[in-house]
């Protein structure tokens, strides 16, 4: 038996009523042995509408078993315990897939060929989740509205049509030193000060922004420094993924990540497979909690339109926003670039259906993006008379 096992069974003592849905996706083959025959005692007394206790179990299940119970009598019941459904099943195909292993090395030996359908489908498929469409329809009708967070950045929410809705992954993509950090730092600061956000801070360090943020615009701190959650470390996309559901839980509904490449992912065949991971996981993370998720990715010359090492990731964005440099004007012929202008593409948009080309405004100072120049000189001056 292992700890989480111990504290799912006691969350299960702890709140009964939510035994009906538990049970809809977890099943005793999904407990280790000892657990396992403990769950079915807990669901034969659940199926008997009958109180589902410690002593009651004690008078039921077998004597070997007995030191399982008093585990889970001094675990520690986990409040949102229906969250670790996906780890249960995921630790039970393990396990399965040990057992397989451990067969086909022994048959192997023998000198037999095992048939690996057979094999396979010892793991049972997990339940569907179906509602009819009016069972799905009253479900929403109870549920609070999907927010839709405005972004503060003029020609963004122009062309989303008043900002960013949830259960979205967004893809912030550019060329080198065009500004993507800026745009999604300068989104996600507007959001803070109204609503909880988190920013992974991992292409430099805390420290680091905040001290330039301060300079900047000292009054951030007050203004929406309590909303703004940054994270430092925790590389691993499953860290990463905790992190999400932790703050999610506390209300946060908007998360930068920066950036894709700081990610880590377990090893595969390939780099599509490990760049798709990324994009797969946190996708589905938006869309199962509906929150939004704006990342920052590197691209490829050859590809401009995908993340690097991932066509797939692509296809797993709700909007994908590009951010490059302008050619210099008449009088700037020694500039590589011109260093106020930028063109912002949205090349990909499931929102609206629209597709958007600006050429915008970038302050390379404030590190702000505007659709003119004019925007930004107002403000510039009103920061002066401040």
């Amino acid at each position: 038996m292992t700890a989480l096992e111990s504290q799912i069974l006691a969350s299960l003592l702890e709140f009964p009523d939510k035994m009906a849905d538990f049970s809809h996706y977890v099943k005793p083959y999904h407990f280790s042995e000892d657990s396992g025959a403990v769950y079915s005692q807990m669901l034969l007394l659940h199926d008997d509408k009958k109180p589902i206790s410690i002593a009651l179990l004690l008078e039921h299940i077998p004597q070997k078993y007995r030191e399982v119970l008093l585990e889970i009598q001094t675990a520690s019941p986990i409040v949102d315990f229906m969250e670790y459904i996906p780890e249960m099943e995921r630790r039970f195909k393990l396990r399965t897939q040990e057992k397989i292993a451990t067969e086909l090395l022994l048959k192997a030996k023998e000198g037999e060929i095992a048939d690996i359908n057979v094999l396979t489908s010892k793991i049972p498929a997990p339940p569907k989740d179906y509602k009819s469409f009016a069972d799905w329809a009253n479900a929403f009708e109870n549920m609070p509205a999907v927010p839709k967070f405005k972004t503060g950045v003029d020609f963004l929410d122009l062309s989303l049509a008043g900002g960013f809705e949830t259960s979205q992954m967004v893809l912030l993509s550019g060329e080198p030193e065009a500004g993507k950090t800026s745009l999604g730092l300068q989104i996600l600061e507007f959001m803070a000060k109204t609503h909880p956000v988190c920013f992974f801070c991992f292409e430099f360090t805390a420290r680091q922004y905040i001290t330039r943020k301060m300079q900047n615009d000292s009054s951030f701190i007050d203004k929406a420094g309590k909303n703004l959650y940054i994270i430092n470390d925790g590389y691993d996309i499953s860290q990463v993924s905790d992190n999400i559901k932790h703050l999610h839980k506390q209300g946060v509904k908007v998360f930068l990540i920066d950036s894709q490449m700081r990610i880590d992912v377990p090893k595969s065949r390939s780099m599509e497979e490990e760049e798709s991971a990324k994009f797969s996981t946190l996708a589905k993370l938006a869309h199962n909690l509906e929150i939004l998720i704006i990342l920052v990715i590197q691209t490829a010359k050859s590809d401009p339109n995908n993340p690097m090492g991932s066509k797939k990731g692509g296809h797993e964005s709700s909007i994908t926003i590009r951010i490059e440099h302008t050619k210099p004007d008449k009088e700037l012929t020694d500039k590589e670039f011109h260093p106020n202008k930028r063109t912002i593409i949205i090349k990909k948009n499931k929102q609206t259906g629209k597709h958007f080309k600006e050429e915008v405004f970038f302050d390379p100072i404030s590190l702000k993006f505007k659709r003119n120049a004019m925007d930004s000189m107002d403000e510039a001056v009103a920061i002066v008379q401040i």
